[in-house]
Parts: structure tokens; sequence; C-alpha cells
């Protein structure tokens, strides 16, 4: 990893936790998760007007893998909004975060879609998701599987099969739109018009599960009345966020490092947890972040 995409990352990694804290501190719905996300690509609506040139790089392919990333954005969001209606900011957001890791490691190596993870980068990989399943214990004791056996384990398992869908397929996306472009002056260009349709195509689906149910239908009007600037500024800080990761895979040889270092936000989103939510600051949790500050050093300097 180069030192610009280290850079990227960790402010990444800050406004992933600040607004996951701002989704969370509300009752969090998919209707609410839409209208941010809504917002959030509106930031990037000038895009379109201002790099008009770009859009000959999109090709046929290019527009399946924007509708295919704005499904699994939509399933991301959804599962995310389930998720932490059912558990705490502090065990859903660490298992989330964590589970894409050692999925996006093993799909890139295994059908080759970057290059080869070294040992030290694999290594590192598995001390951030030990890290990761440490964190939501009370005590270390109580490292079992059982911790995870309940409702908000399965919709961050949903949350996180969104993230490792979307993950491979911005990358494979990018990839396809940097040899169309063939400059690396364009990269900054191409990576926010496609940051904007994929935010469209995310929120035609998130619209799609909204409407499909009365009471999701009631919740967005509820937002709408109640919630509105709160998820506008959500959404913002989501597309600012999500942009600087999109143009760090630019300076990356393999995503499975982007996924696995953006998992900084954990520790970062553990302590706005205990100082801004009161949770508690256990041991495990205090191991657990060491361990994945580890682990990421190893990662950036592979």
């Amino acid at each position: 990893m180069t030192d610009t995409a280290i850079i990227l990352l960790i402010l990444a990694a800050i406004l992933h936790a600040g607004w996951n804290l701002l989704g969370k501190s509300e009752a969090p719905s998919t209707a609410f998760f839409f209208l941010a996300n809504t917002a959030g690509f509106f930031v990037l609506a000038p895009s379109v007007i201002l790099y008009p040139f770009v859009f000959s790089f999109f090709s046929l392919k290019i527009w399946v893998y924007v509708l295919l990333t704005g499904i699994f954005q939509a399933v991301y969001y959804a599962g995310l909004a389930a998720a932490y209606r059912m558990g705490e900011m502090s065990v859903v957001y660490p298992l989330l975060r964590s589970l894409p890791v050692l999925s996006v490691a093993i799909i890139t190596s295994v059908f080759d879609l970057g290059a080869k993870l070294g040992m030290d980068g694999v290594f590192g990989m598995v001390m951030v998701v030990v890290g990761c399943m440490l964190l939501p214990m009370k005590r270390l004791n109580e490292i079992t599987l059982t911790n995870y056996g309940n409702k908000a384990t399965l919709y961050s398992l949903i949350a996180a099969t969104g993230t490792t869908g979307y993950s491979i397929i911005d990358d494979a996306t990018l990839r396809a739109l940097r040899e169309n472009a063939g400059s690396i002056s364009t990269i900054p260009q191409v990576t926010a018009l496609y940051a904007f349709f994929e935010g469209v195509s995310a929120s035609l689906f998130l619209l799609m599960f909204v409407l499909l149910e009365r009471h999701r239908r009631q919740e967005l009007k509820q937002t709408i009345s109640r919630q509105k600037a709160r998820a506008a500024i959500t959404g913002v800080i989501i597309y600012v966020a999500y942009t600087l990761v999109l143009i760090s895979m630019s300076y990356v040889t393999n995503v499975s490092y982007v996924v696995a270092f953006r998992q900084l936000s954990i520790p970062i989103g553990v302590s706005i947890a205990i100082v801004l939510l009161k949770e508690k600051a256990y041991a495990p949790k205090l191991t657990g972040t060491l361990l994945m500050f580890t682990g990421l050093v190893l990662i950036g300097m592979e």
C-alpha cells in the first residue's frame, strides 16, 4: 500500500465511524439510509455536468456493474439498519466490518482478481478479524460463537455480504474504467462519476425495499418529517468517505488490502461508543483494538 492510500483510508475510517454513530443514535431504518444515500449522491451530481467526457468510458459492462453494485449497496444498508435495531453498535459494527476482510481476501485470491496476498498481509488480516471478534466481549473467557447467535448477528452477516459484493465489483469496475480512460489524470473524474451512478442505483433498490412493505412506507414518512436533516448530513459524510475509499483503490495492488485497512474505523467507532454512548471499556475490547492496530500495521507495510 502507498502512503496516499493509507492517508485516504484513515480519513475515510474516521468519517465512516462518524456516520454510523449518526445512523445508530436515532431509530435506524432502511428509509433513513435511503434518504441518506439519496442526499449523499447529490453531492456528486455536478460530476455529470463537469465531466461529460467520462461517459465515453462507460461500456455496457460498466453499466451492468453499476446495477449490480447498487443491489449489494442496498442489501448492505438494509442489513445495517436491521442489525442496529437489534443490537448495540459495539457488537454490530465490529462484526459487519470484520467479516468482509476474509471473504474478499479469499475470493480475490481464489479467482485471481488482484495481487496474491503475502504472509504478512494474511497474518495481519487474521489479527484484524480476531481483534474484531474480541471487541464485543465482556470477559476473555466468554469468547464463544454463541455470543453472536442472535438476530443482530444475522443481519450483520447480511450487511457484510453486501459489503463483500460491492467491494469486489467496485474494484473490477474501477480497473475497467482506468483501462478505458488510459490516463492517470482522469482517475478522480472517473471515480466521482462512477460513485454518483452507483449511488443512484443503490437508492433505486433501497426505494424498492421501502415501498414493498407498509411499515417501511410509514417509516419513510416519519423519517422525512423528523429526521431529514440528520439523514442528509449522514449521506454527505457517507459519500465523502466512500469516494475517498474508491480513490484509494487506485493506489493498491489488491482490493482486500483496502477492505482490511478500513477496519481502522472499528477502534475509532468503539472509542466513540465508549465516550458518547457510555458503553463499557471491557478488557476484550481493548485487547481487540491492540490486535487490530498491529494487524493494520502489517497490512500497511506489505
